[in-house]
């Protein structure tokens, strides 16, 4: 202890720990909770998908749904016969009756492809101090608490060169690190053997004890992004930004930033009351681009001659088109119809080749649907004032795009009925009395049978 007193060991070697526990922490955040397997004192073994952005790799911690559980065809977001779920959560009963507000869809999945793993942010429950309530879910090994202690651990020996602070032969033994995260704060235990040769004097062993604590706040941005990521993935209507401030937590701000090249997004959370030399704390991860869903859209659900229809319409009626899709991503969706009166339009009517009433399709240069009031307005309704040259069965597909290319999309069949034209004729029972000529106390008779 008089060598410890007398020379600066102690304080390199708080500030050696000092330095790489912020190097650490810092490191671990900006990449997505992952140390990849090709930096030192990391405990991953294989690869772990990630984005680049500048010199930095960002690990994923959101991917699109497993196709293996999850539909990728036209019947997205429906379930496949893989998944153990009930069957109107399967083909084209769920199809025709998806809607986002229903609770059990998944529109995403976390864990890398290889081994699944999305890191807990400790190891196990540790009763050793009050107040310390960090446990894990999954218990996987591969925590954040377990890789920070691993990293430390290897980079501290580089760090710590006592040679040149002494003029004993001091050196270090293996180190043993101790991570707790508190709600408020991280602080690292570490039992350094310092290992003491005097000339003269038997080899000495010491058993110097050091901690750190530094305020950051992990434990309640990693809690924070859990509790986001696990909405997101189960709520479509999920907003990564708005709702992320709903959760009310002080001091944090959120960003989302579409990552084009990789066809990804940059997610961070950005904590200003947890500061790691003089810049807030940041914890970012990367989202794989997920496929937009719209809802089953069929607001007239009717049958007309025994035929199924989206939209019914009499001659004359406007017709509203009001789709609801929405991106798990939050990001632009581009709405596109296509079909009856956008790549083409028709007359009803008759030709010298068919002289009973039909539907010419004719070809037109400008969509009507994308001319009309509605999708001036929106960029996703439409509107349409149909009239006699419409009678007849239609569809068009309405489809919605996201900013990468994924999309969703919907065939809508239409019938427009012809408004029938009704003719009568009114006559008293008294033959000298004119057709416009009654009395109220006589009878009169309206005919418009023909």
């Amino acid at each position: 202890s008089d060598l410890l007193q007398k020379t600066p060991i102690t304080k390199y070697i708080e500030r050696c720990i000092d330095m790489t526990t912020k190097e650490a922490i810092k490191t671990i955040s900006n990449q997505g909770g992952f140390f990849f397997k090709d930096q030192k004192g990391s405990i991953i073994d294989w690869d772990i998908p990630y984005i680049t952005k500048g010199d930095a790799r960002i690990a994923y911690q959101i991917y699109p749904p497993s196709p293996f559980f999850v539909e990728k065809t036209s019947l997205y977001p429906c379930y496949t016969s893989n998944a153990n779920v009930p069957p109107i959560m399967v083909g084209d009963y769920c199809y025709t009756h998806y809607d986002h507000s229903l609770s059990y869809y998944i529109f995403g999945s976390t864990g890398d492809p290889e081994k699944g793993i999305n890191p807990d942010l400790c190891e196990a429950y540790n009763y050793s101090r009050a107040g310390y309530d960090c446990f894990c879910e999954e218990c996987t090994g591969y925590s954040i608490e377990t890789q920070l202690e691993n990293f430390i651990k290897t980079e501290i020996k580089d760090c710590v060169e006592l040679s040149d602070l002494t003029t004993y032969n001091v050196s270090r033994g293996n180190v043993s690190v101790n991570i707790l995260i508190g709600n408020e704060d991280v602080t690292v235990d570490l039992k350094f053997p310092l290992i003491i040769k005097i000339k003269g004097f038997d080899t000495e062993t010491k058993f110097q004890e050091f901690s750190i604590n530094l305020p950051i706040r992990l434990k309640t941005i990693y809690d924070a992004a859990r509790t986001i990521i696990n909405k997101d993935i189960n709520d479509i209507s999920f907003n990564l930004i708005d709702d992320a401030y709903a959760l009310r937590i002080p001091y944090l701000d959120f960003k989302l930033e579409p990552i084009a090249e990789e066809s990804s997004y940059l997610y961070k959370i950005i904590d200003s009351k947890s500061q790691i030399d003089g810049e807030d704390y940041i914890f970012q991860f990367a989202i794989k681009n997920r496929q937009p869903a719209i809802d089953y859209y069929n607001p007239d659900n009717c049958y007309m001659d025994g035929e199924y229809y989206h939209i019914c319409a009499i001659e004359g009626e406007e017709i509203q088109i009001k789709p609801i899709a929405y991106d798990p991503d939050d990001h632009i969706l581009f709405h596109k119809y296509s079909g009856w009166k956008s790549d083409y339009d028709t007359i009803f009517t008759t030709t010298p080749s068919n002289p009973t009433p039909h539907q010419e399709k004719i070809n037109i240069t400008k969509s009507i649907l994308y001319s009309s009031t509605s999708y001036s307005e929106t960029n996703r309704n439409a509107n349409l004032q149909t009239k006699y040259e419409d009678i007849g069965p239609h569809s068009f597909t309405v489809t919605v795009i996201d900013f990468f290319g994924l999309k969703d999309e919907q065939q809508m069949d239409v019938i427009i009925d012809d408004r029938p034209n009704v003719y009568f004729f009114g006559q008293s029972i008294y033959h000298d009395i004119p057709p416009d000529i009654a009395s109220i106390e006589d009878p009169f008779v309206f005919d418009a049978s023909s």
